[in-house]
Order: structure tokens, then sequence, then C-alpha cells
């Protein structure tokens, strides 16, 4: 578009920036907007391969904490392993500990009922009768209940 010999100013947008393309009027649409034209192509050209290597740089980066955190989580999961393994052992030793505990007190009660059996109980008898030595003195007083 031209108005007289006014410059023409054409808007192109791109990637959200407006250029703007200014044309020569002395040489119509010819020379000066084609070379302008591809001095804005050079320059944006250059942004674009600045802006690829900040990209692949960022997508570098990326990479290597990705790399960085597989090897992570493989070492993780092999302790977890490990670890699962263990908690494994354990519990089949409880469970052992457990069977072991169970006949153990049940041994232990029974032990303790059969001490009770044993075990006389005299009734009636006064306490301090029996001196020094308890043993000659009962043996005297079932000898006594009990003649042969």
């Amino acid at each position: 578009m031209s108005i007289g010999s006014a410059n023409v100013v054409a808007a192109y947008p791109l990637r959200g920036e407006i250029y703007h393309q200014v044309t020569n009027p002395q040489y119509g649409r010819g020379d000066g907007s084609i070379s302008a034209q591809k001095q804005e192509t050079r320059i944006e050209s250059r942004r674009a391969k600045v802006a690829t290597k900040r990209l692949q740089g960022a997508v570098r980066k990326v990479a290597k904490s990705c790399t960085e955190i597989e090897a992570k989580l493989g070492s993780m999961d092999e302790r977890i392993a490990v670890v699962e393994e263990d908690v494994d052992i354990l519990k089949q030793q409880n469970a052992t500990q457990e069977g072991q505990l169970t006949d153990i007190m049940w041994k232990l009660e029974d032990f303790e009922n059969r001490q009770r059996r044993n075990n006389l109980r005299f009734l009636g008898i006064n306490e301090g009768l029996e001196g020094s030595d308890i043993w000659a003195y009962m043996i005297k007083l079932l000898q006594g209940a009990f003649p042969n």
C-alpha cells in the first residue's frame, strides 16, 4: 500500500511479535522490500538458532536429570528388594518364635501345676511349734498321727 511518496508499513505477526517492513518509495516494492525481508529473515534465523541452542541445552539438562533419577530409582529398587526379603525372613522367624513361646508357656504352666500338686498343706497346726527344724517336727507329727 502506498500513499503518495510516503513509506509503506506492513505488519507481519510472528510468534507474538510484530515486525515492520518499510518499503522504499523510489524502488516501489522491488529492491528495498527484498533486502529488508532478507535482513529480517537473517535476524529471525539468528534468533531461532539462539532459541534452539537454549532449548537444546535445556533438553540436555532434563535428559541428564532423568538419567540420574533413573539411576537412583534403580538403586532404590534394589535396596527395597533386599529390605522386603529381610522382612519376609523376620516374619518367618517371628512366627517360629511365637510357636516356641506358646510351647514354653504351656510347659511353664504344666510345671507350676505339677509343683502345686506335690506340695502338702497341713491345716490346724499352730505356727511356731516346729522350732528350728520343720522337717523333723513334721516327721514326728506324722508318725504320731499315722502309726505303723
